[in-house]
């Protein structure tokens, strides 16, 4: 695999999209299950990132400090609480410390963005639109998630969002 991005470009041409497509595609040949497999990390980690966000903006928090706690014990939470969805389904969507409930709504979210770069891998494949367009959906998604939050508007408007927010991205 090294051996690939090693390969000399043509004389007067620099790293371009075509030729980072073609790497992605021989990589995505040799390793067929690295791309599916990042792209569900990725979703992971962003969805938990909005679900962050969506939580600390409204409340004047910053995102980078303090680090990942409890609401209601305070409790900085360690590496192994911060897996995006499989701590929640571990804990039973309980803090394990104090064993408060976490709201399903962040579950939930944390899915929706894994559906939604798998579905952009999907659509797109080992390619750079791939990521492009995982970036783009996900973008919209907070943006979605924090207008519906900041309205205080049903679950129900929740999932329509995502219905037709899936809809348009994939046309």
């Amino acid at each position: 695999m090294w051996k690939m991005a090693q390969r000399e470009l043509p004389a007067g041409k620099s790293m371009d999209v075509s030729f980072l497509n073609t790497l992605l595609l021989e990589v995505a040949h040799q390793q067929p299950l690295l791309f599916p497999m990042l792209f569900v990390v990725l979703g992971g980690v962003f969805g938990s990132f909005i679900t962050c966000a969506l939580w600390r903006v409204p409340r004047r928090l910053s995102l980078w400090y303090p680090p990942s706690h409890c609401p209601q014990c305070a409790h900085r939470l360690e590496a192994v609480d911060l897996i995006p969805v499989v701590s929640y389904v571990v804990q039973q969507g309980k803090c394990r410390y104090c064993g408060h409930k976490i709201a399903f709504i962040y579950l939930f979210i944390e899915l929706s963005a894994v559906v939604v770069s798998v579905l952009a891998y999907c659509f797109y494949g080992p390619q750079i639109k791939a990521l492009v367009a995982m970036a783009w959906a996900l973008c919209w998604l907070f943006i979605a998630l924090a207008w519906i939050r900041e309205q205080h508007k049903a679950y129900k408007v929740l999932l329509f969002s995502f219905i037709l927010f899936g809809i348009l991205i994939f046309l």
